[in-house]
């Protein structure tokens, strides 16, 4: 993860796919990931990966938008 700081920017990585198809895949930081996959379903869209722990950097996970767009979630956890 190529992380702007304090910058305006987008985070970045670089990574293979989980399925080996070439794609690009924008991963959105939410504050609350149960919160964000609870509004996800109820507006229509769908959870591909379920959350999983990435340790100390905190949880992700995969879903698509109603229109099938495919979006990474991330929470980071608080420092301790």
């Amino acid at each position: 993860m190529a992380q702007h700081g304090e910058a305006g920017g987008v985070d970045s990585a670089i990574l293979p796919s989980r399925d080996g198809q070439p794609r690009a895949v924008p991963i959105i930081r939410v504050a609350d990931l149960d919160a964000t996959l609870a509004e996800v379903e109820a507006k229509g869209g769908r959870i591909v990966v379920p959350a999983f722990e990435l340790g100390q950097l905190g949880k992700a996970c995969y879903i698509t938008d109603p229109a099938g767009l495919l979006l990474g979630l991330h929470y980071y956890h608080p420092a301790e």
